[in-house]
């Protein structure tokens, strides 16, 4: 069976996304899966990261340099680790950004562009 996630046109068109390391572009589409899969009513989903290694084939430096990547550029939120209960162990809760807060102004140009072809 072929299973499809939804990614933002808008975040993966964006010059900010482009300018991104391809570890983390492939980290934000990997969370984009998760987030579509396992997400709760506040976007929040949690994983931990021997998990993302393992499941992307990336080793945990660039997991971690790619996630801080992500971070700085207001791709994802973390909620730093917490214990859960059902596993025994400490995972990360994440939320992937669909419209990063930096992009809004780049939508709103690239809408008003869109608008003013619309009347020629």
């Amino acid at each position: 069976m072929n299973e499809v996630f939804l990614m933002p046109h808008e975040v993966i068109e964006s010059e900010k996304f482009k300018k991104l390391r391809l570890s983390s572009k492939y980290l934000y589409c990997y969370l984009a899966k998760l987030k579509n899969q396992y997400q709760d009513r506040r976007g929040l989903f949690w994983h931990k990261m021997i998990q993302i290694t393992v499941e992307t084939g990336m080793n945990l430096k660039t997991v971690k340099r790619a996630k801080k990547e992500l971070l700085e550029n207001g791709f994802i939120e973390v909620k730093r680790s917490r214990y859960c209960e059902k596993y025994k162990t400490l995972v990360d809760f994440y939320r992937v950004l669909e419209f990063p807060y930096d992009i809004r102004e780049e939508l709103d140009i690239l809408n008003r562009i869109k608008d003013r072809k619309r009347w020629y």
